[in-house]
C-alpha cells in the first residue's frame, strides 16, 4: 500500500536530521540540473577552460594542398640501352640460372598452381601435333590452316608456360632476400 502525502510530509522525531540531509541533497540535484538545463552558462564556462589552457597551435598550411614531391630523374647518359645487365640474352641467361637453383634447392617449396600448369603445358606442347590431328581430322578444311594452327596452340601454351615460371622465379628471388 502506497503512503499518503500527510504521512511523508510530517517526519517522525527520530527522523529529523535524515530528512533534513535528504532535503539538503534533493536541493543540490535540483540545482545541478537546473545548470545542465542552461547551455549558455555550460558554453561560458568550457569556453573559460579552454583559454586558460596552454595549446600550441601549428602554422597553416601553404595551400589547400601540400605541393607533391616531384621525383627526381636522372640524366640519360647518351648510350644506347643501360650496360650488360639490360641486354635480353644476359636477362634471359640469369632467370635461366634461378630457375636451374629453383628446381635444385630443398628449401623451397614450388606453388601447387605452377607445378600444376608446369606438369600439363609441358606435355601438351611436346604432344600438340598429335593429340591436335585427332582433334582436327573431323575438319577437312583446316588442312590448310594446320600448321598455323599448331604453332598458335603452341604458342599459347608456351606462354602460360613462361609466365608461370617466371613467377616462380620472382617468387624464389623475394624467397632467397629474406
Amino acid at each position: 500500500m502506497i503512503p499518503s502525502v500527510e504521512s511523508v510530509a510530517e517526519p517522525a522525531p527520530e527522523n529529523g536530521a535524515a530528512l533534513q540531509e535528504l532535503q539538503r541533497r534533493v536541493l543540490a540535484l535540483e540545482q545541478a540540473v537546473a545548470r545542465l538545463q542552461d547551455p549558455q552558462a555550460m558554453e561560458e564556462r568550457i569556453t573559460e577552460r579552454l583559454a586558460q589552457m596552454p595549446v600550441a597551435i601549428p602554422p597553416p598550411a601553404p595551400g589547400p594542398y601540400p605541393e607533391p614531391e616531384l621525383p627526381q630523374f636522372k640524366e640519360p647518359t647518351g648510350r644506347w640501352g643501360g650496360g650488360w645487365g639490360s641486354w635480353l640474352f644476359v636477362d634471359m641467361w640469369q632467370e635461366a640460372r634461378t630457375l636451374i637453383k629453383l628446381i635444385f634447392d630443398q628449401r623451397y617449396m614450388m606453388a601447387w598452381t605452377s607445378r600444376i600448369v608446369v606438369l600439363t603445358t609441358l606435355p601438351l606442347i611436346l604432344t600438340s601435333h598429335w593429340w591436335l590431328t585427332l582433334i582436327l581430322c573431323g575438319f577437312p578444311w583446316i588442312d590448310g590452316l594446320r600448321g598455323i594452327l599448331f604453332s598458335a596452340v603452341n604458342l599459347v601454351l608456351a606462354f602460360a608456360l613462361y609466365k608461370t615460371l617466371s613467377r616462380e622465379v620472382r617468387r624464389y628471388n623475394d624467397y632467397t632476400r629474406r
